[in-house]
């Protein structure tokens, strides 16, 4: 090698800057108690279904899918009947990971004879107050009756979704099409058990946007699937602005939009449908349920 390729690869050397393999701190991008905002609802029966904790001045409620506690059938008064007599509550704070949870059992019963209990007679809602306070100045949370911790795995300085949201809410007609948004729920039904895909208590995250709006019936449409569990969770939209970005909830899962085929068999005159998952999901926005809590 002759001095002029030399003194070249020396320069190119002394110049080139090192590579520097350093650890990165991750950043999620949702809070904690945002991760933790879904509720699991469970029978005991093989009925599952999701939900989320609202807070007001006047206490804390549970919200969730009508047909998820009670039965589709209605009487001939109207009247509609409870599915189950007793469900169980299993919630997350804000520790990593899912780490501390509280489970809490509901008699149903119980609290819907002290109408502690609201459904929409229309949308597919329902609603039941699990704290009160005396008045709005207390700070204090006192549960209503038929309600009862099972078992409590949080530490002292943890927070619960039930006592803080990190965001806000969102109305229908402000909801914005094509705007990022997040499904969180309990999707029990997917997964095989015996391969233990997933943790059946633990809640599951989807993300999307706003595909739509059904301005006929005020439903939001997103393009996130649902399947069996996830019925009643919370569905949270980021809204991306110049240094801030905020999470606000739109809306409850309500129901997936079929996507439905029909084969004709011309040789023996049937039909056969087939009915499967488009991918697009409906959602019931905030509206409705602010309008329900109110009535408590």
């Amino acid at each position: 090698m002759d001095g002029s390729r030399l003194a070249i690869v020396l320069i190119f050397l002394l110049f080139t800057p090192l590579l520097v393999v350093q650890e990165v701190r991750a950043e999620k991008i949702l809070h904690n108690l945002n991760l933790a905002f879904p509720v699991l609802l469970s029978s005991g029966e093989g009925g599952t279904g999701s939900g989320f904790f609202i807070r007001n001045d006047k206490g804390v409620y549970l919200v969730t899918a009508k047909h998820v506690i009670y039965k589709d059938k209605v009487s001939d008064d109207g009247s509609t009947h409870l599915r189950y007599n007793k469900i169980t509550l299993t919630y997350y704070s804000d520790a990593e990971n899912y780490t501390e949870k509280q489970v809490m059992s509901l008699d149903l019963n119980e609290l819907d004879a002290s109408s502690n209990i609201l459904s929409d007679s229309i949308n597919d809602i329902s609603a039941i107050k699990l704290y009160y306070k005396k008045n709005v100045f207390d700070n204090n949370l006192y549960f209503n009756p038929g309600i009862k911790i099972v078992d409590d795995g949080f530490a002292a300085k943890s927070q619960s979704a039930a006592a803080t949201f990190k965001g806000g809410y969102r109305s229908f007609k402000d909801d914005m099409i094509s705007n990022e948004v997040y499904i969180f729920g309990y999707p029990t039904s997917i997964g095989f058990r015996a391969a233990k895909q997933i943790e059946q208590d633990k809640p599951l995250i989807r993300r999307g946007v706003v595909a739509g709006k059904n301005n006929i019936t005020n439903r939001i449409i997103i393009d996130c699937p649902i399947f069996p569990g996830n019925s009643g969770g919370p569905v949270l939209m980021i809204e991306d602005r110049p240094g801030v970005k905020k999470f606000l909830l739109i809306g409850m899962v309500d129901q997936f939009v079929p996507l439905i085929e029909t084969f004709v068999n011309d040789v023996y005159d049937y039909k056969n449908h087939s009915v499967s998952n488009s991918g697009y999901t409906v959602v019931v926005p905030m509206d409705f349920i602010i309008d329900l809590i109110a009535k408590f």
